[in-house]
């Protein structure tokens, strides 16, 4: 994904080997190729992303912020290391808005992953 800045839209982190790149709504679920349906994220919270313990969704103000699940906690009976991300605002939002998640992506995300 182009529009990453070279840092996590979670956690500002400079830390390019363990970015991934991640489709919001997957390939295999008919999600396509494209900018705005692809996130960079730290491999970690990707893991968490993908199984549905992280979604993204927007503030009062429009501003795309992370969310994490309640059931991390209830599962494995921890994730303090990412509660302080909830409501958290995304690090980095292009300018550009054909280069921003699209937001049918992330409802659909929320809808059909997020175990919230």
């Amino acid at each position: 994904m182009r529009n990453s800045r070279r840092s996590s839209p979670k956690s500002s982190h400079a830390c390019r080997p363990r970015l991934r790149s991640s489709h919001i709504r997957s390939f295999s679920e008919q999600g396509p190729n494209s900018v705005d349906n692809g996130i960079l994220m730290r491999s970690d919270m990707h893991a968490l992303f993908d199984a549905g313990y992280l979604t993204i969704d927007y503030d009062r103000a429009g501003k795309p912020r992370a969310v994490v699940s309640g059931r991390l906690r209830e599962d494995f009976g921890n994730g303090r290391d990412y509660y302080p991300y909830h409501g958290r605002r995304l690090a980095v939002v292009p300018e550009q808005r054909s280069l921003r998640l699209a937001r049918q992506y992330l409802d659909w995300h929320h809808d059909n992953v997020f175990l919230g």
